[in-house]
């Protein structure tokens, strides 16, 4: 989980972008096998009156949705 104060969905979605291009141009080497890694990232926002747990499921629904749509990719909670 990453918490990006007074940062709009657009702006967490820049951020987000960003760390799942670094992530996805780093290799591992271990022996002759070249390991690459993805990020698939959820986005939720904070509005009045959710709750924790709710920011947290609606980001994690977010996960997922990107999981489903293809993994290695960023999508915003509705």
């Amino acid at each position: 989980m990453i918490l990006l104060p007074d940062t709009s969905p657009v702006a967490a979605r820049v951020v987000a972008e960003r760390i799942r291009v670094a992530v996805s141009v780093t290799r591992l080497t271990v022996g002759s096998r070249n390991i690459r890694f993805t990020v698939s990232v959820g986005i939720a926002s904070v509005s009045d009156g959710v709750s924790l747990d709710q920011l947290l499921k609606s980001a994690d629904g977010a996960v997922y949705l990107a999981k489903s749509r293809g993994r290695n990719r960023v999508e915003v909670a509705a």
